[in-house]
């Protein structure tokens, strides 16, 4: 008796106990944004410029899931063993995430992360000509 008791306990209370697990609880709030995006770098030990855009979905202020893409818009030399005259040609991108603790402080903090793909190659002198030398895919 003490078993079915139990049992009648156990089975009329447990979805008291339960709780829904969800990622984010309550009313969803959502954005956007979407922009082009300049970006300074060394590259090769000479300065260097990319061009891109990027753009995603806010999700409660919190959260951003989205895309950016970038290329090389400046000649950077490559280093080569031969005397003909060679410029590095790259770009990259892909999936962007984004975690913003504090959105509505006047400052605050983010936490990115792209996962993408990218290529370089070299192009010679002022030639249209591109050559692929090396593509890297990480992920």
């Amino acid at each position: 008796m003490k078993k079915l008791v139990f049992l009648l306990v156990l089975v009329f209370t447990s979805p008291v106990l339960a709780q829904e697990a969800t990622l984010i609880n309550g009313e969803i709030e959502s954005g956007g944004f979407g922009g082009p995006v300049l970006k300074v770098t060394n590259i090769n030990g000479e300065s260097a410029v990319m061009v891109g855009g990027r753009g995603g979905w806010i999700i409660n202020h919190s959260f951003v899931i989205g895309g950016g893409g970038y290329g090389l818009v400046t000649d950077v030399h490559a280093k080569a063993t031969d005397s003909i005259h060679q410029n590095i040609e790259m770009g990259y991108g892909g999936l962007e995430l984004e975690y913003i603790p504090s959105s509505n402080d006047l400052f605050h903090l983010s936490v990115g992360l792209l996962v993408g793909a990218g290529g370089i190659g070299y192009r010679h002198g002022d030639n249209d000509a591109f050559y692929v030398s090396h593509k890297n895919n990480s992920w």
